[in-house]
């Protein structure tokens, strides 16, 4: 059923990100192609177009995250949505998992159009990267390979507890029967708020922790690495149960405090 709920999610928002995608690539060819024939006026305007498709398809994902999530689930179509034979899980998962889709998908389009407008100058820096890459792959394979993978989860988990921490936000605004949007945002402002102060305390006092206390005695025999794992796991964990948290908020707002409109 999961799988279905992707599905008409993936079909539902397509029609709205495709056209955009095709736009911004389509432009940037011709971009280049002015560029190639030292039509510098007309391709001034076309830069100026392909920056403005740029900056459009990370509101447009920003936005359609908001509007689907609140038209489907808090708008009078979750009467239909919120009663079908589905676990409220799979229909929080199925907006998540397509709305970080479509946020990592529309990251690659951006680099691969930047990457049209700017080829001479990608190929220099993809082949710098390379190099540079390989060099260290080369002298320190394994811990190369961990922060590959510690690097992906940070982002995985980044881009999930911001949606969560919209879906959270929304889902909060049932607790009013009007101005919804105003409270919603009033939610996202002081969570967000606490989350940074929170932030600041943690890392001082973590920091305090690593490199006094516990550690002070044996500082000298952890390597950088340790000492750089010690960190990376603790955002790790921290986006992990900020994650949960905004996760299990939303579902028990949806599942014990349904207050349609």
């Amino acid at each position: 059923m999961l799988g279905k709920l992707i599905k008409y999610e993936f079909k539902a928002t397509c029609r709205l990100f495709l056209p955009i995608y095709g736009a911004l690539i389509i432009i940037s060819f011709f971009n280049r192609l002015l560029n190639y024939l030292d039509l510098t006026f007309s391709a001034g305007i076309f830069w100026f177009i392909s920056v403005l498709l740029i900056f459009s398809i990370f509101v447009v994902t920003l936005i359609i995250t908001i509007q689907r999530f609140n038209k489907n689930l808090l708008s009078n179509e979750g009467y239909l949505m919120l009663t079908l034979p589905v676990k409220i899980d799979f229909i929080i998962l199925s907006k998540l998992l397509v709305a970080g889709a479509w946020a990592v998908l529309s990251f690659f389009v951006v680099q691969i159009s930047i990457s049209i407008l700017l080829w001479e100058n990608t190929l220099l820096i993809i082949l710098g990267l390379f190099s540079f890459f390989g060099q260290v792959i080369i002298n320190n394979t394994l811990h190369s390979i961990i922060y590959l993978i510690e690097y992906i989860i940070i982002v995985t988990l980044s881009l999930l507890a911001s949606a969560l921490l919209l879906y959270a936000c929304l889902s909060l605004g049932m607790l009013v029967n009007k101005h919804r949007g105003i409270f919603s945002f009033g939610a996202f402002i002081l969570i967000t708020t606490v989350m940074q102060i929170i932030s600041w305390v943690g890392a001082g006092i973590f920091t305090a922790f690593i490199l006094g206390g516990v550690f002070d005695a044996s500082f000298e025999t952890h390597s950088g690495f340790q000492i750089a794992q010690s960190y990376i796991w603790a955002i790790i964990m921290l986006l992990f149960a900020t994650a949960a948290i905004f996760y299990l908020i939303t579902r028990y707002m949806l599942k014990n405090r349904l207050n349609l409109h």
